[in-house]
């Protein structure tokens, strides 16, 4: 009470202060002011089924009756209590009572006796059209009279319904309990017609019966003026409602209608009104759809293309690997182990070309091998703690002999690595470090090559790795330092003249951006080249070194080597492997497949290592590295180091080794520093017993083993033939094809993979196969070429 008479005295003492300061500002006079004064609050009702003129929303008052009491609100101070009713006779029986001070929404023409006689109205605020309602074949109806007869829908308890009733007695009514329910029983054929204000349902019927309902007439005799009802007790609330709508303007009203058309919920449309206002929008987007799809799928297919164009050009790259290394061991073997004969100048001179031809053969095959990864984005980095002062210095002292044979001084600046380990991956750096000097020593006549290396300090632990080649060549003219980045693409015509693939500095600059860090150039013709790399790296303080510790022996561990186990199904590469293992004083045992090698350690066999290569037939290297592991022979012998040799190359290959229990890969062709560093690394030191030649080809000429070979090969494909297992017969072919490019056999390699190519139809023609295997028995029997 205390509140409300304060609220009271405010409200007087604005309104007071306001006449007295502008009289002609406030609309309304001293009863007027004092009745705001006295009653600030005032209740009032709606028609909770009047959507959308009103009607409740989560117990809130919404709709253009809503909008008009806001601005009253606005105008006079009063704040409306909404007293919630079940329909309009509920409200109209409070009015009367003194319950209600206001009703919101009535028609003075459609209010039935004795109540339009017991309230006051307002002045209109709104005007309506009185529709009819019918089905699309029906016919046009302006006159009410016509309808006579015949069973009219309005919502039960509209002053239509007492209008219809007390005027037009012969219309049938069927009540509704909604104006939405009218319609209904139109389109259901319950009713012949609906009545209702225009407001409410020419929205409706083109949401949601379009097509279905159409508007027959109007009715001019029941326009709905809209005004607000006021208890009788109320005369002068009436006035300030009068006079507050007296003070809306034009624009006001406008903006009321506004709101309350762009807030209103006229129901979900049906999917035939969408098309019908929207069909040039629908049909837009339907084109846009269209076109999209379109594109994805191209897009798709395109994808598709490229990832089975890379798969194919993988596939082709690992299989030209295979088949090229194959060979190439062959080849820089021999050229090695005739290296180490005793040859006259002339032969010492061609044995050393071809070993360095062979070299840069392999070279570039890794070179390209490398760009597809790139390319493909599979090559991973394998980060380690390495020594790089160590690193770049090793790499430096591979380079300085050739250096030093043009009369070039290759210099070595090591700044911050002391004490320190970086966190890099050693066979990538060392890749980028090699092709740096590679090219600096290359295109270099006179003067020095310099190689600076420094850990610039960072943050904690962080740092810039700086290296820097310097070289005083023949520098590279600046419109063409842009190609040097692209592969297989050389600088200018001065640089034709110096071979090479055009690969290295793309794949440093490549891996250098895969190492987050940056490489740029600097050069000018005759001044010389600048390399440039930044990466940025992590390290940590070196280790101490502690003295080496004698090893401890298990009794009955040989202080001997006991021989190396090489298990190899091509004979010529076990002839091969060999005598490279007794050029470097290891005795060897051969083994031409798994079930070989697993009985030489069920019969006792003791071995200090495992060259194991992973294409073997039946039980492949990678099962039969894990069968070693578990082996009973080996659970308590010293630990047996096994090594991959394979043709197949790539981290996948390597991955599966390090799964299978292999310790370490060698790639094929295996060359002599590559085996010896191996034996190295895990035997203590090298033997110094006798040299044997290995067992398994005492006696025999390389010759003599790939004659001997290669005929059972033939022999075996042609069984594999007549009991049609091609897998067996593919096999075998491809056995015949890598044996006889080792042996330099052009001829026969071609037949045989001509046999390969026929094996890969869905239905092999048998009478080619027949053809092909008697065409590879003749040229196996045939002279070899001569040299």
């Amino acid at each position: 009470m205390r509140l409300s008479g304060l609220h009271r005295w405010l409200l007087a003492m604005s309104l007071a202060f306001c006449s007295g300061s502008s009289v002609a500002a406030s609309p309304f006079n001293a009863g007027e002011q004092a009745w705001l004064a006295n009653h600030p609050v005032v209740r009032y009702a709606i028609d909770p089924h009047g959507w959308p003129i009103e009607y409740l929303d989560d117990g809130e008052h919404k709709g253009l009756t809503q909008e008009y009491l806001q601005r009253i609100a606005d105008i006079t101070g009063i704040r409306f209590q909404l007293v919630q009713v079940q329909n309009r006779h509920q409200a109209m029986g409070l009015m009367l009572r003194g319950k209600l001070d206001l009703l919101t929404a009535t028609s003075p023409r459609l209010i039935p006796p004795p109540f339009n006689k017991q309230i006051l109205f307002s002045d209109p605020y709104f005007s309506g059209s009185t529709l009819l309602v019918t089905r699309a074949d029906k016919p046009i109806v302006f006159d009410p009279a016509k309808l006579s007869g015949k069973t009219v829908a309005v919502e039960q308890g509209d002053p239509y319904e007492y209008f219809l009733r007390e005027h037009y007695p012969e219309i049938k009514i069927v009540q509704t309990t909604t104006p939405l329910g009218a319609l209904d029983a139109v389109a259901d054929g319950d009713a012949y017609a609906a009545v209702g204000l225009d407001a409410i349902l020419q929205s409706v019927i083109q949401r949601r019966y379009y097509g279905t309902l159409h508007i027959a007439g109007s009715v001019s005799e029941m326009p709905r003026l809209v005004s607000m009802a006021v208890s009788l007790q109320q005369p002068m609330l009436r006035d300030i409602i009068n006079k507050s709508l007296g003070q809306l303007t034009a624009e006001d009203t406008d903006n009321i209608l506004y709101n309350w058309l762009r807030t209103t919920d006229y129901g979900t449309p049906t999917v035939g009104s969408i098309v019908r206002h929207y069909w040039i929008e629908l049909s837009l987007l339907a084109v846009a759809l269209c076109l999209l799809l379109l594109f994805a799928q191209h897009a798709r297919s395109a994808k598709r293309a490229a990832q089975r164009s890379e798969a194919e050009k993988s596939m082709f790259l690992a299989m030209m690997s295979h088949e090229i290394r194959t060979p190439l061991n062959a080849v820089l073997a021999s050229v090695e182990l005739l290296r180490g004969s005793m040859l006259p100048p002339r032969e010492r001179e061609l044995v050393a070309l071809a070993n360095a031809s062979a070299v840069n053969l392999l070279e570039l095959l890794d070179n390209v091998l490398d760009i597809a990864k790139l390319d493909a984005h599979k090559l991973m980095l394998e980060p380690v703690l390495a020594d790089m002062a160590a690193l770049a210095s090793g790499v430096a002292g591979i380079y300085r002999p050739c250096a030093e044979k043009k009369g070039l001084a290759l210099t070595t600046q090591l700044s911050g690595l002391a004490g320190l380990r970086v966190w890099l991956d050693p066979v990538r750096m060392r890749q980028i470090l090699s092709n740096l000097l590679s090219n600096a020593v290359k295109f270099t006549h006179q003067g020095e090559i310099l190689l600076r290396v420094e850990l610039l300090p960072g943050d904690a632990g962080s740092g810039t790795l700086l290296i820097m080649v310097q070289d005083t060549g023949i520098g590279i003219a600046l419109d063409q330092q842009g190609r040097l980045f692209t592969a297989y693409a050389q600088a200018g015509d001065s640089r034709q003249g110096y071979g090479g693939s055009g690969l290295g500095l793309v794949i440093c600059r490549q891996l250098v951006e895969l190492m987050a860090g940056s490489i740029s150039l600097s050069s000018l013709p005759g001044c010389g080249t600048t390399m440039t790399l930044r990466l940025p790296v992590e390290w940590e303080p070196a280790p101490a070194m502690e003295p080496p510790q004698a090893i401890e022996r298990r009794p009955g561990l040989l202080q001997a080597y006991d021989p190396i186990l090489v298990v190899e199904d091509q004979p010529a590469n076990r002839f091969v492997i060999g005598q490279q293992l007794e050029t470097l004083g290891f005795r060897s045992v051969m083994a031409e497949d798994a079930p070989a090698a697993l009985a030489l350690l069920d019969q006792g066999g003791r071995f200090s290592m495992v060259l194991l290569d992973c294409n073997l037939p039946g039980i492949d290297g990678y099962e039969l590295a894990r069968r070693l592991r578990q082996h009973p022979a080996l659970q308590w012998q010293p630990y047996l180091p096994i090594v991959a040799i394979s043709a197949t190359t790539g981290i996948e290959h390597q991955q599966r080794c390090l799964e299978s229990g292999m310790d370490s890969c060698l790639s094929k062709p295996l060359q002599l520093a590559q085996l010896e560093n191996i034996l190295a690394l895990w035997l203590d030191h090298h033997p110094a017993g006798e040299v044997h030649e290995s067992a398994a080809i005492h006696g025999e000429s390389f010759d003599a083993v790939f004659r001997r070979s290669a005929g059972e090969d033939v022999s075996r494909f042609g069984l594999a033939l007549s009991q049609g297992d091609w897998k067996q017969a593919d096999h075998y072919a491809h056995r015949l094809h890598g044996a006889a490019l080792s042996a330099g056999r052009s001829e026969l390699a071609a037949t045989a993979e001509r046999m390969q190519n026929a094996l890969r139809d869905a239905q092999p023609d048998q009478a080619l196969l027949r053809a092909l295997q008697e065409e590879a028995d003749c040229l196996l029997n045939a002279a070899p070429p001569s040299p």
